[in-house]
């Protein structure tokens, strides 16, 4: 015959083993999405622009852009390089070498930078990243919660 305690314990035990389980799926779509999303929170929370130059553009076989490598210069007049590549499902500039870019980047971290048309395209990246890490927080507390039962079970049968 069940003992119902046991029923409940290993219902505890199973809500942990998923919760664990759900964090580990969290945890990829937060490092699937964290090249952009870092990116787009770092430049929406301390922004400044600045013009820049390309520096070459890499072009496939069929005409279509791979890459552009441009190079700008800060606030205080340090050179930085970056490079972004372009949506293949959206109609983008064409850029040639020597072109002048608009450019956005972070006034914590430059190297933290983007084409200023651009910069939007990482929001999604920003609030999945988000989602996935209020989730693994939620799941967390979750798990310490019935592990807290599950200590508070133990407890009690030591005099059941």
């Amino acid at each position: 015959m069940p003992y119902p305690r046991e029923a409940k314990r290993d219902d505890l035990f199973t809500r942990i083993t998923i919760s664990f389980v759900l964090i580990a799926v969290a945890m990829i779509f937060v490092s699937i999405s964290s090249n952009g999303g870092i990116k787009y929170a770092a430049i929406k929370a301390f922004p400044k622009h600045s013009d820049g130059h390309v520096d070459e553009v890499e072009i496939a076989t069929d005409g279509t852009m791979l890459a552009i490598h441009y190079s700008f210069t800060d606030a205080v007049s340090n050179t930085f390089t970056g490079s972004t590549y372009p949506n293949v499902y959206s109609k983008n500039k064409e850029y040639q070498s020597g072109d002048s870019i608009e450019l956005v980047y972070s006034g914590l971290f430059p190297e933290l930078n983007e084409l200023r048309s651009k910069l939007e395209t990482n929001a999604m990246d920003f609030y999945f990243m988000a989602a996935a890490l209020s989730a693994m927080l939620l799941l967390t507390t979750f798990i310490f919660w019935n592990f807290g039962k599950l200590t508070k079970m133990r407890k009690e049968d030591r005099y059941y």
